[in-house]
């Protein structure tokens, strides 16, 4: 039997899984490397919250939402949270008021646990966030790995978009207003 040759558009696969397409190379690689990033924050998690203690957290405008973080997770994430409750002794009231959009800080809460967004809408607290009003909150907390993990969510979204069609692809402006109003060059400390 004659060899067959390889057509010149076939793609090397680079991860030895039998990938047809350099995109379905990247995205085996992307959804791999999360997977271990969110595996090491957990484990991370897991060992800052044996000896933390807590604070409450009373979050919106008028009606407020109380929720209780451990305060060492909050600082290890936070550079607001770290100036905040850096200072504060052992005696000292661990009550912390943010006007913000509760459901924002919940899936900002649920992040520093375990790594991943709330999975469900949650009425309770006004509703599911947009990841761009997600990325901002992270901005206001000094928080630069919750914004690169929202970038991450957007490029997932938008990947996942580009081969199901009945994904829509995300708030272009909120994605310009991300990159126009983040400063070049490292975050500050």
């Amino acid at each position: 039997m004659p060899s067959q040759k390889r057509k010149a558009s076939e793609h090397v696969c680079e991860c030895f899984e039998a990938h047809e397409t350099k995109g379905e190379c990247e995205n085996h690689n992307f959804y791999e490397d999360r997977e271990g990033s969110v595996a090491k924050h957990r484990a991370i998690t897991a060992q800052v919250i044996l000896y933390s203690k807590t604070v409450e957290v009373l979050v919106g405008k008028e009606q407020k939402e109380t929720f209780v973080v451990h305060k060492d997770l909050l600082t290890l994430h936070s550079g607001y949270f770290s100036n905040l409750l850096g200072n504060k002794g052992p005696g000292e009231d661990m009550k912390i008021t943010v006007f913000k959009n509760p459901s924002f800080l919940a899936d900002f809460v649920s992040w520093i646990y375990i790594g991943e967004f709330l999975k469900v809408p949650n009425d309770a607290l006004e509703g599911e966030a947009a990841v761009d009003d997600l990325w901002e909150l992270g901005r206001f907390f000094k928080a630069p790995s919750f914004q690169n993990f929202c970038m991450d969510d957007c490029r997932t979204y938008c990947k996942r978009s580009e081969t199901d069609p009945k994904s829509i692809w995300p708030f272009v402006n909120g994605i310009k207003l991300m990159y126009s109003i983040t400063p070049k060059g490292p975050p500050p400390s």
